[in-house]
Order: structure tokens, then C-alpha cells, then sequence
């Protein structure tokens, strides 16, 4: 089956993706974003061209730092979007996570063809969504999961709220204008299980607790 992860900045969507890309067979789509369409009573995914943001704590506990730093160290390319006092950083060998005065984390960019070529996470370019998930993150919390609430108001928060446009064809002006498709597709997404996540910063803790939802 296929889930798709839903929350704000720094709730562990990452986290939760590639805890299970880079310890079992799961391919991955997409981070971030990605595009929605209903097909009869299935829910078709196709992956949006963006980079994998991961936050150098993330980095660290998923044993990438070694790759990372080497690639970095020896001139391979690095995402246009990506600031230099993060390339700086990782050229250093260190992976202490990064912060804007605002408190926006600061992350590596990370090409989605890269994925497969360091880390051997194989990439997918359609699915099926068959579960949702909603993570958050407290370093001192033990993992769990609860089936979740069927809620259309908040699947609609992330699905329709994207910067100035929606991936679902809403320009910021009409994001409240629901068309028919937009409700079938709402519809559809609220009758697929649900699982709330609460992570911690131990991988291998996560792990143990999202590999029930995978079961």
C-alpha cells in the first residue's frame, strides 16, 4: 500500500518518508508536494519536481553525514535554493541543525535522483494512496500511532493551501472556491484510514512504530 504524509512545516513529514524509504523495501514519490487526482474510487499520486529538504539533525540520524559531506567536499553540485552557510556547515563535517532568525530551519537540498544514487532509495512515479498520515514530532515523546479522526476540514488545510497556488488548480484568489472534483477528491481522501503519529527523535524508535501502519 501507499500512505500520504500531511502537516505543517517541522511536524516529521520528512521524518516519517524516509524512516521508511531507508530501512525497508518502500519507494519513494515525493517530499513535499505532489499531485492528487480521483480515478473511480482510487486516489492517483504523481510526484511535483521538487527537492528533498532534510534538516541536518534529520541527516545525522538517518547515517547519511559521511555521504553528504563527501559529495559536498568534492564540488558535486548543490540545489540553487540551498543556502551557502548550510553548504558551509556540512562542508565542516558538521550537522548541528540550522536556523533562521525567524526560526525557519535551515535544510540540505537534495536532488530526488540523488536518493536513489547515495542512499539506494528507489524512486516512484505513480501510486495509489491507501492511508494517511499525521505526524508530530517531540523529542521526548515515546512513538506511537492512533487511528485518527475522519476530518475533512484539515485535509483540505494541506491539501489547498500551497504558497501563492494550490496543487489541486486554485489560484490564491479562489482557494476557497471548491469546484465538484475538488470535493470527490476530498470525499475520497476522508474515507481512507487515518493514523495520527507522534515520533521522537530516535530513529530506531520511529521506526518500530511506523512499521505497524505499514503492516
Amino acid at each position: 500500500g501507499s500512505f500520504l504524509v500531511l502537516g505543517h512545516k517541522g511536524q516529521g513529514k520528512t521524518t516519517t518518508c524516509l524512516t521508511i524509504t531507508a530501512f525497508s523495501q518502500s519507494s519513494l514519490l515525493a517530499n513535499d508536494r505532489c499531485f492528487l487526482r480521483c480515478n473511480s474510487d482510487s486516489i492517483e499520486v504523481v510526484p511535483h519536481p521538487h527537492c528533498i529538504s532534510i534538516g541536518l539533525g534529520l541527516i545525522q540520524s538517518l547515517g547519511w553525514q559521511d555521504k553528504i559531506t563527501q559529495e559536498v567536499r568534492s564540488g558535486t553540485i548543490t540545489h540553487p535554493g540551498q543556502k551557502e552557510i548550510v553548504t558551509q556547515q556540512i562542508e565542516k563535517g558538521i550537522f548541528t541543525p540550522l536556523f533562521a532568525p525567524n526560526g525557519k530551519e535551515w535544510k540540505y537540498e537534495l536532488f530526488p535522483d540523488d536518493m536513489h544514487k547515495w542512499f539506494g532509495i528507489s524512486l516512484t512515479k505513480y501510486t495509489c494512496v491507501d492511508r494517511l498520515l499525521f505526524p508530530s514530532v517531540d523529542k521526548h515523546a515515546h512513538p506511537s500511532i492512533l487511528l485518527g479522526n475522519n476530518n475533512t476540514s484539515e485535509i483540505s488545510k494541506h491539501l489547498l493551501t500551497n504558497t501563492n497556488q494550490s496543487l489541486l488548480g486554485l489560484s490564491a484568489a479562489d482557494q476557497n472556491i471548491i469546484t465538484k472534483s475538488h470535493e470527490t477528491l476530498l470525499h475520497n481522501l476522508e474515507a481512507i484510514p487515518q493514523f495520527a503519529l507522534k515520533l521522537s527523535h530516535e530513529i530506531h524508535l520511529n521506526l518500530q512504530s511506523l512499521r505497524e501502519v505499514l503492516l
